[in-house]
C-alpha cells in the first residue's frame, strides 16, 4: 500500500480544515439567514407592493412607494434631522467616552466603583431613560430649568422638549448619556491592552521634553549629561540602569512634585515643572468633576425623585433632597401581583437569549479567526452589515415568520428574536479577541493529536473568558432593555 506524498496530505488538511471551519460556522449562518436575512429581505420585497386595509391582496407597485417617499416635502428636514443627531451623538459620545475611559485608566482610590458605577446607564432600560429625561427637561418640572433659575442663567422657564432645538439637544444628550458607558467598556479594553512599558516610557519623553523646554541650567555639560543619563536609564541619579532606571524617574516624577532631586535644579527651572505637575493634576480632576456630573447626576436626581412625596416632586423649583421621604412608590410597586411574574419572564429571555448568542457567535467568530475557506470573509462582511439594518423593517417581516411557527407569545419566540440585536456585534467582539491568540498554541494541541472541538472547548474558551462574559453581559443587557421585540 503506498503512503500518500507529503502534498496530498497537506492538500487533505486544508480541505478538512475547511470543512472544520464551515461547520463550525453553520449554525450561526442558520439562525442569522432565518432570524436576520429573510425577514429583511422580505422586508425589501413588501416594499414593491401595494396594501391597505381595504384591499384584499397587496398589488405590485415597483418603485413606486419610493418615489411617494422621496417626493414628500418634509423628507429632506427629515434626513437633515437624522444627520444632525447621529454626527453630534457620534462625536459627543466618542469624546466623552474616550476621556472617560482615559480617566477610569488612571489609578486612585476607589477607581473599581467608579468603573462599575460608570455603567448603571447603559444598564437602565430604555423606558426608564426616557421617562428620566423626560422629566429631566420638562418645561415645568424639570430639574435642568429648575438649576439655570436657580444660578441665574435664565429669567424664564424653557420648553425643552416644545421647542425644535430644545428637543435636539435633549435627544442627543441622553443618547449619549446613555452609550457613553458603552464605549468607555470598549475604549478601556484596549487601553488594558497597552503595556506599562510604553507608558513609562512616554512618561520620560514627556519629562525629557520638560526637562529641555523649562529648564535653565547654568552649565551645559550638565544638562547634556542629565539628558544622556535619561536616555541610558538614569544611573547618575540613582536609580539603576536601563528600563528600570526609567521606571525610577517616572515614579519619582509621578509620586513627587521635585524632579531629579540629585541635581541642583535652579528654583525657575523646578517651579516650572511643577506647575507643569499641578496643572495636569488639575485638569485631569476638573474634567473627571465635569464628566462625573454629567454621569451620575441624572442617577442621583432618579433615586431622590423616588423617595419624594407628590407634593415635592410637582414643583417649579424641586429641592435636590425630600423634605419629607416615603418609601410609598416603591411599596406600590412590588405590590402588584404580576411584578414577580413579569422579572422571570424578562430574567427568563434575555439570559436565554444571550446564552444563545454567546454559544453562536463564539463557533461563528473562532471560524472567521482561525479558519480559511472559500467565502470566508464575504460571510463575515454580510453578518457584520446586520447591524446596519433597521430593527423595525425587520420586525414586520419576522412576526409572521413567528406567527408561522406557532412561537408568538412564548419565551422561545422572543429568545430567537434576540439573535437580531446582538449576534453580528457579537460575533465581531469574539473575532477581535480569537485572532490575537497566537496560532502556535492551536497548531501545537494539533501536533498532538487533539481535535478541533477539544481545542476550542479546552483551550481557547478558557483563554477568552473575559470576552465570553463581556458578550454575555452585552447581550443580556440589550435584551433586558428591549421593548420593540417584547
Amino acid at each position: 500500500m503506498t503512503k500518500p506524498s507529503p502534498v496530498a496530505r497537506r492538500s487533505g488538511l486544508k480541505a478538512q480544515e475547511r470543512r472544520t471551519g464551515f461547520l463550525l460556522l453553520l449554525p450561526a449562518l442558520v439562525a442569522f439567514a432565518a432570524v436576520i436575512l429573510v425577514p429583511f429581505l422580505q422586508s425589501l420585497r413588501l416594499s414593491l407592493y401595494k396594501y391597505t386595509i381595504e384591499m384584499e391582496s397587496p398589488t405590485f407597485a415597483g418603485l413606486a412607494n419610493f418615489h411617494k417617499l422621496l417626493a414628500d416635502p418634509g423628507m429632506a428636514t427629515v434626513w437633515l434631522n437624522t444627520l444632525v443627531f447621529v454626527v453630534l451623538t457620534t462625536g459627543l459620545t466618542f469624546i466623552l467616552g474616550l476621556g472617560w475611559a482615559l480617566m477610569m485608566n488612571q489609578s486612585f482610590a476607589g477607581r473599581g466603583f467608579v468603573r462599575a458605577v460608570s455603567l448603571l446607564p447603559w444598564v437602565l432600560p430604555t423606558t426608564v431613560t426616557a421617562f428620566l429625561a423626560a422629566w429631566i427637561f420638562n418645561g415645568q418640572y424639570g430639574v435642568l430649568n429648575a438649576v439655570l433659575l436657580q444660578s441665574g442663567v435664565i429669567s424664564e422657564p424653557i420648553t425643552w422638549l416644545a421647542e425644535e432645538k430644545g428637543a435636539m439637544a435633549a435627544v442627543i444628550l441622553t443618547k449619549a448619556w446613555l452609550s457613553v458607558p458603552l464605549f468607555m467598556a470598549f475604549f478601556l479594553a484596549g487601553l488594558q491592552g497597552v503595556s506599562q512599558d510604553q507608558i513609562d516610557a512616554a512618561r520620560v519623553a514627556s519629562l525629557r521634553r520638560d526637562l529641555r523646554a523649562h529648564a535653565r541650567w547654568p552649565d551645559q555639560g550638565h544638562h547634556h549629561a542629565v539628558g544622556r543619563g535619561l536616555q541610558a536609564g538614569v544611573p547618575e541619579l540613582g536609580h539603576g540602569h536601563g528600563l528600570r532606571g526609567r521606571r525610577g524617574v517616572v515614579r519619582h516624577h509621578r509620586h513627587t512634585d521635585r524632579v531629579l532631586p540629585a541635581h541642583p535644579l535652579q528654583a525657575r527651572g523646578l517651579s516650572m515643572l511643577q506647575l507643569l505637575t499641578w496643572r495636569a493634576r488639575l485638569l485631569f480632576w476638573g474634567f473627571f468633576l465635569l464628566l462625573a456630573a454629567f454621569l451620575f447626576l441624572p442617577l442621583l436626581w432618579m433615586g431622590v425623585t423616588s423617595i419624594k412625596p407628590e407634593n415635592e416632586v410637582f414643583v417649579r423649583l424641586p429641592t435636590l433632597l425630600p423634605k419629607a421621604a416615603t418609601w410609598v412608590n416603591y411599596t406600590n410597586l412590588f405590590s402588584r401581583s404580576d411584578m414577580v411574574d413579569q422579572l422571570r419572564n424578562s430574567l427568563i429571555t434575555a439570559g436565554g437569549g444571550a446564552l444563545l448568542t454567546v454559544v453562536l457567535a463564539t463557533y461563528a467568530a473562532y471560524s472567521f479567526a482561525k479558519f480559511r475557506y472559500r467565502g470566508r470573509k464575504p460571510l463575515m462582511f454580510l453578518m457584520l452589515s446586520a447591524q446596519m439594518f433597521p430593527f423595525t423593517m425587520m420586525l414586520i417581516s419576522l412576526y409572521p415568520l413567528l406567527q408561522w411557527a406557532g412561537l408568538l407569545n412564548t419565551h422561545l419566540g422572543l429568545i430567537i428574536a434576540y439573535i437580531i440585536l446582538a449576534l453580528p456585534s457579537g460575533t465581531y467582539m469574539l473575532y477581535s479577541y480569537f485572532v490575537n491568540i497566537p496560532t502556535e498554541i492551536i497548531e501545537a494541541a494539533r501536533a498532538d493529536g487533539a481535535g478541533e472541538l477539544f481545542i476550542l472547548h479546552r483551550i481557547v474558551l478558557p483563554l477568552a473568558m473575559p470576552a465570553l462574559v463581556t458578550v454575555g453581559l452585552y447581550s443580556f443587557m440589550w435584551a433586558w432593555n428591549d421593548l420593540l421585540f417584547s
